[in-house]
């Protein structure tokens, strides 16, 4: 973690709370991360993959995560560009799908109906944006900065990927192996 925080990226980073469009939010700085900040991101995101994992079909292993989260950001959370925003670079597109109803919404009301205190700032974090769905090009910071931001990010980049093989790749899977069930290769 340490060594890919000291990547630099030629996206630009930003400084929250900042003015709401991306082109008024940026600035290039190439923020340093000290450990505690690694310490922080690394108990968010433990505590909502454990969260997650437990309250959906979540396939995606830590290390997974952590080449994901390498690849889109160097873990770096105030990454941005019109891709994306944050340590996962989040996209409009994505977070829009998991509020729609026949999407990842049963997937935010899962977490919400959780018992589990593994789940209780996802919930905190969910309880929110059920109410006023946050929209990245109004309020980047909302995915970008420490705290509820970071946290939204880590927590939106699980749920989507958890959207996705429930919705997606899980059905596909299924229908194949229903249709092949003695295939050589079914395993792989």
């Amino acid at each position: 973690l340490i060594e890919s925080a000291k990547f630099e990226h030629n996206s630009p980073e930003i400084i929250c709370p900042k003015k709401s469009t991306h082109e008024k939010a940026q600035a290039n700085l190439n923020l340093c991360l000290t450990e505690n900040h690694l310490a922080y991101q690394n108990a968010v995101i433990t505590d909502f993959y454990k969260c997650v994992k437990k309250t959906t079909q979540f396939p995606i292993t830590p290390s997974s995560l952590f080449e994901i989260y390498n690849l889109e950001s160097g873990f770096k959370p105030h990454l941005v560009n019109r891709g994306g925003a944050g340590m996962a670079q989040l996209t409009s597109i994505f977070i829009r799908d998991i509020h729609q109803e026949n999407r990842g919404r049963p997937l935010l009301e899962n977490i919400m109906s959780s018992k589990d205190p593994d789940c209780e700032v996802a919930k905190r974090i969910i309880h929110k944006d059920i109410k006023n769905t946050p929209n990245l090009i109004s309020d980047i910071c909302s995915f970008a900065e420490y705290g509820e931001g970071f946290e939204r990010n880590i927590l939106y980049s699980m749920l989507g990927l958890a959207t996705i093989w429930e919705k997606d790749i899980s059905t596909v899977l299924t229908d194949y192996t229903n249709r092949y069930p003695n295939h050589p290769k079914l395993a792989e």
